[in-house]
């Protein structure tokens, strides 16, 4: 990452904070004393639950949030240029898959205090799905592995020319984040070949849900 990129996402993070949001992408199980995220994946991968769709109360959620920073000298042209301002690219999008269909999401803030202004994710149209293969989907990508994590040499967003932001594989049972794997610029990467694997997940899972609404 460059120096540029480097304080944009510093800066990312900083406005993430302050509203709830960005932040180092956790990566594995989350622990309440609940059944994890583990444990219900291994159930749907093997044993009696293999080829099932999703049980009722578990989710499958997508989200991504990328970008580029714009450099030092691009910004200096813009003002010698006005007629050619360096345009961010971005991107967003959240998914959800339940048992039957697939839900298009937006991410949204409480704006009550009491509610610690965590994010809320808001189901905006759905469609039916076939989710039964999504479980070998995520069996044929060694879908546990993504807890491994390079100290070095790491790379983010594999498969994208973005170098910002963050972008994430979960699973959601009753309304909790039981299990998240991702990559942020927040946080360390993968290696090369482990992260262009999650990458290639990442769009195999987005492309079954963004299919539904090319038709």
């Amino acid at each position: 990452m460059n120096r540029f990129a480097g304080v944009a996402c510093i800066a990312w993070i900083l406005l993430g904070a302050a509203m709830g949001a960005a932040g180092p992408m956790p990566a594995g199980p989350v622990n309440d004393g609940k059944p994890d995220g583990h444990a219900v994946l291994r159930k749907i991968l093997g044993g009696e639950g293999a080829g099932d769709a999703l049980p009722m109360g578990v989710v499958l959620r997508l989200e991504a949030d990328l970008f580029n920073s714009i450099s030092a000298d691009e910004a200096r042209e813009s003002e010698s240029n006005a007629s050619e301002k360096p345009q961010q690219k971005r991107f967003r999008e959240v998914w959800e898959f339940s048992t039957d269909r697939v839900h298009r999401v937006v991410r949204e803030y409480s704006q009550d205090p009491k509610a610690g202004n965590r994010p809320t994710y808001r189901r905006v149209e759905s469609k039916r799905c076939d989710t039964s293969t999504l479980g070998k989907i995520l069996l044929d990508a060694d879908f546990f592995s993504f807890t491994d994590r390079a100290d070095e040499d790491f790379v983010h967003f594999a498969g994208t020319d973005f170098e910002l932001g963050h972008r994430s594989i979960s699973v959601v049972v009753e309304g909790k984040e039981k299990l998240i794997y991702g990559e942020s610029c927040a946080a360390g990467g993968y290696s090369k070949t482990k992260a262009e694997a999650f990458g290639r997940l990442y769009e195999t899972l987005a492309k079954r849900a963004r299919d539904q609404w090319s038709r």
